[in-house]
């Protein structure tokens, strides 16, 4: 038996997100007054959980344009990000061979300024 998604779609966790993120800053803050938050997001799937986060939380939202760094052999692992603005990010659990992050980081890189 598979079990019920914990979400609907990402508009439904971002409210969620929002409900979490809210009963945690009223703890530091009861009225939220002091509290200047700022809702960053990447593109695409992580957009439309901050924008409801972002608009219960009356705050801005920025987006973060990255490009996953990753092995040749294997697309779908991430080993990090770089940002288009040059930003590396790599995983902490990841060791890799110099010249492998090296290869990796700047396939990346040219992908995120392209």
């Amino acid at each position: 038996m598979i079990p019920a998604p914990l979400f609907r779609d990402r508009a439904d966790a971002g409210e969620k997100l929002a409900d979490a993120v809210i009963r945690q800053l009223t703890e530091i803050d009861s009225d939220l007054k002091r509290i200047k938050p700022i809702v960053y997001a990447l593109p695409r799937g992580g957009l439309p959980i901050a924008a409801p986060l972002a608009q219960r939380l009356g705050c801005p939202l920025d987006i973060i344009v990255a490009k996953k760094i990753t092995r040749p052999e294997n697309p779908e692992l991430a080993l990090g990000a770089v940002t288009a603005d040059g930003e590396v990010l790599w995983g902490r659990k990841r060791l890799l061979r110099h010249h492998v992050r090296q290869m990796a980081q700047q396939e990346a890189q040219a992908k995120a300024q392209g």
